[in-house]
C-alpha cells in the first residue's frame, strides 16, 4: 500500500531512470506501525521513517547501476520531498530513502490553451473525499472565502478576482 502521490512520484522516477538502464529495487515500502511498545533489551535502532512507511509515504531504494547520490538527484527531480542517502552497511551498498509530503496533492488537468470568454471542463484529481464534500461555490465563483456566519458578504479585498489570461500574438 502506498499513497497516490507516492506512486505518482515513483512512476516519474521510473520514467527518469528508463534511459539509464539497470534495475531499481524497492527495499522497503509500506510497513504497518506496530501497536506494541518497544521490545525490551538491546536491538537494532528504530527506523526513523517508520511513521512515514506506516502512512504509505516513504520508500527505501537502491539502483543496480547508479550510485546512491545520482539516484537521489533523480528522486528529487521526480518530486519526492524528503531524500536521504544512507551509508552502506557491511557488505552492502548505499541506499536512498525518499518520502512525499502528507496528504493528497491535487492536480488540475485541462486544455493547454483557452480562448477569451471560452468555458472549458477541468478535472481535479484526486476528487474530494466523501467524508468531507466540497463546499458549494459562492456567488463570486469560488468556495473561498466563505461568507461569515452572520450572513454578511466577504470584504471586497478578499473576493476572488479573475485576471485576464495573457494571449500570444
Amino acid at each position: 500500500m502506498m499513497q497516490r502521490v507516492t506512486g505518482e512520484a515513483l512512476d516519474r522516477l521510473l520514467d527518469l531512470l528508463a534511459p539509464v538502464g539497470g534495475r531499481l529495487t524497492v527495499l522497503a515500502s509500506y510497513v504497518p506501525q506496530e501497536t506494541a511498545g518497544p521490545s525490551p533489551g538491546p536491538g537494532p535502532a528504530p527506523d526513523p521513517d517508520a511513521a512515514l512507511h506506516a502512512q504509505g509515504r516513504a520508500l527505501r531504494l537502491r539502483h543496480s547501476t547508479l550510485a546512491a547520490p545520482a539516484l537521489a538527484a533523480r528522486a528529487f527531480a521526480a518530486g519526492f520531498h524528503h531524500i536521504r542517502v544512507d551509508p552502506a552497511l557491511t557488505g552492502g551498498s548505499e541506499t536512498v530513502r525518499v518520502a512525499v509530503a502528507p496528504g493528497a496533492q491535487p492536480t488540475v488537468d485541462g486544455p493547454d490553451e483557452v480562448a477569451v470568454d471560452e468555458s472549458v471542463p477541468l478535472e481535479v484529481s484526486p476528487p474530494p473525499s466523501p467524508s468531507r464534500p466540497a463546499s458549494p461555490p459562492t456567488a463570486h465563483g469560488s468556495s473561498w472565502p466563505r461568507r461569515a456566519r452572520t450572513g454578511s458578504p466577504p470584504s471586497p479585498s478578499r473576493r476572488w478576482r479573475s485576471r485576464p489570461i495573457p494571449t500570444s500574438p
